[in-house]
């Protein structure tokens, strides 16, 4: 073989060059494998889905020092002030709301009556 510069390659330049090159392109080609991102985690648990009654509000804010959640209801009615309400986490009961008020738009303040709510946890009057 002839080089560049008119003289002899040895075979053993031509092999690190493929070996180089191949290393190349499979280090950009799995580079752009990853720019993907990984699959999204299934969860373990299936979680029973209930459809919107009308009367469903969402624990955005809580207050446990002064024994107070913060409801959203922008997708559903505001019950009653004085409703009593069951708190479910991942479809199952964790706690007791009453539904007292403040409301302010879409949200409306509720005491707790029982249990730990934590924000994302769903009111309920069932």
């Amino acid at each position: 073989m002839t080089g560049i510069d008119g003289g002899h390659t040895r075979p053993r330049d031509s092999i690190m060059r493929v070996a180089l090159w191949i290393t190349l392109i499979a280090w950009l080609s799995l580079g752009c494998h990853s720019q993907g991102g990984s699959k999204p985690q299934r969860p373990t648990k299936p979680v029973p889905m209930r459809p919107l009654d009308g009367q469903v509000g969402k624990v955005f804010r809580v207050n446990l020092r002064l024994k107070f959640v913060v409801l959203d209801y922008s997708l559903n009615q505001i019950p009653e002030l004085g409703t009593h309400l069951f708190l479910y986490r991942q479809g199952e009961k964790v706690g007791e709301l009453s539904l007292n008020g403040p409301v302010q738009g879409e949200t409306c303040a509720a005491d707790i009556v029982s249990g730990t709510p934590l924000v994302g946890d769903t009111a309920r009057t069932e």
